[in-house]
């Protein structure tokens, strides 16, 4: 089954045969009480057709529940069963089973004797009468410091529709939504999913709120809850915005842009964090409070993967981020990994730039040639090989530009895409892919949100360009 093998983990079965009984089953705060299933939650998906049928189950329960942690699954075959979970991180399978192993039966009234966590429920969202979903943060009556002992009793509602979430069950991107409290102040609720993996984003986003950098989401609460080798957490984040693939016009674009590299520099120079995973997903729009808030318009989100500078760097680090966006230094083998530096997240930045020109954030044309910076599975050199020939070779990068959707082939956007070019990969002339000293570094960020300004100086006093509200 193409569609999910990459993600699929084997588990021994004996995994499966113990997991019902000894699952941890998560109490509410304040009532102590077993909370059973609300109307309408999906205990478990079946099938008796095929993987892909199951799978497509599973997917359409995601869709419409994103905050869920895991969903059980049964694939029957004749006198066998097997097993699933479906989890953000990867999908788990336990193998043919008999029937003198786990009958059918007995599987179903497994299930049907599970409360909402057990079954994969997030322990963290809270379900009223009404069918609202609420998440609780710290304070009463109005929102305390992350930093006290208050209980969480201040409550805020998430929308239904989430701001942003992957298109498939598993994956590294996080899911965010927007969330109210009763008098309509809106937060960023975001939740993460990872395998062993210690939660450093917290003291992270406590240190970009203490030091007060801009342009970076600042901390409201947070909470981490492991179960299995499996970390959950989410954390709300201050102010409210909206993904940057739903710009409202391209100088709203490009204004988030120039914020979001302005806020990376403050977040590498003063915060002593580099952000290591520069997508789409992670650059946001803010919401201006008033017609005279001249504040940030780009805002940088989830620090997940980010590398604390102020811990001593002593060797080189995995590779880390969003395949698409990753630059070609980074790309190698990991015999030949390389220590992660600011110059890499600017080149991602550039990388996000052409993926919104071409398909906003949508789906990819089949004919793209973007399409093969990721086509090509499980070789991260290979990768880097097909996009240092995109970026090297004038005529292939013309050929990516010619990608653009409509909206973004007025002359300042075209100037703007050849200005990123010439200023990461041609500093001097030859082609070049490495990281330069700290007075290189701030030319290089100097340079880079001139070319964003210019680019908006150019549109306002040239025609018009469309709204973003064309593919």
């Amino acid at each position: 089954m193409d569609t999910i093998k990459p993600q699929l983990r084997r588990w021994d079965s004996d995994f499966f045969l113990n997991f019902f009984p000894t699952t941890t089953v998560i109490r509410r705060e304040r009532s102590g009480k077993k909370s059973r299933c609300t109307k309408g939650f999906t205990r478990y998906v079946i099938s008796n057709i095929s993987e892909d049928a199951l799978y497509e189950n599973a997917t359409r329960v995601f869709r419409e529940d994103p905050t869920r942690l895991f969903l059980h699954g049964c694939l029957s075959h004749g006198t066998q069963i097997e097993v699933w979970v479906f989890t953000r991180t990867a999908i788990y399978r336990s193998g043919a089973l008999d029937f003198e192993q786990l009958h059918f039966n007995q599987l179903m009234i497994l299930y049907e004797n599970m409360c909402e966590y057990t079954l994969g429920a997030s322990q963290f969202v809270y379900t009223s009468r009404s069918g609202q979903s609420r998440i609780h943060v710290k304070g009463w009556l109005r929102i305390g410091s992350y930093l006290t002992d208050r209980p969480r009793t201040y409550s805020f509602i998430l929308d239904k529709t989430p701001i942003t979430c992957p298109d498939q069950i598993t994956s590294s991107q996080s899911i965010c939504h927007r969330a109210t409290d009763f008098q309509q102040n809106a937060v960023v609720v975001k939740f993460s999913q990872r395998i062993d993996e210690l939660q450093t984003e917290e003291k992270l986003l406590r240190r970009v709120t203490e030091r007060n950098l801009q342009g970076v989401a600042h901390l409201v609460d947070s909470r981490t809850f492991s179960w299995s080798n499996i970390n959950t957490s989410y954390v709300v984040i201050t102010p409210m915005a909206r993904s940057i693939a739903n710009y409202r016009s391209i100088p709203e674009l490009l204004e988030c842009f120039r914020d979001a590299i302005k806020a990376h520099h403050s977040l590498y120079k003063w915060g002593k964090i580099l952000h290591r995973d520069i997508s789409p997903g992670n650059i946001m729009i803010t919401e201006p409070s008033n017609m005279f808030d001249r504040g940030p318009r780009g805002m940088l989100i989830d620090f997940g993967l980010s590398l604390d500078l102020e811990d001593e760097q002593k060797a080189p680090h995995s590779i880390a981020g969003t395949k698409m966006f990753m630059a070609i230094d980074v790309l190698r083998n990991k015999t030949d990994s390389i220590l992660p530096t600011y110059r890499h997240d600017l080149e991602s930045f550039f990388y996000v730039f052409l993926y919104i020109a071409v398909c906003r954030d949508r789906t990819l044309p089949l004919n793209s040639r973007l399409l093969g910076w990721v086509r090509i599975e499980n070789d991260w050199a290979e990768m880097g090989r097909q996009k240092r020939k995109d970026m090297a070779d004038s005529w292939r990068f013309v050929a990516i530009m010619s990608e653009f959707a409509r909206e973004f082939l007025h002359p300042e956007l075209v100037k703007l895409a050849f200005k990123l070019r010439r200023l990461l990969f041609y500093p001097n002339g030859k082609f070049f892919v490495g990281t330069k000293d700290e007075v290189y570094m701030e030319q290089l960020y100097d340079s880079m949100v001139s070319a964003f300004e210019k680019a908006l100086s150019g549109l306002s006093s040239g025609s018009s360009v469309p709204t973003g509200q064309s593919g």
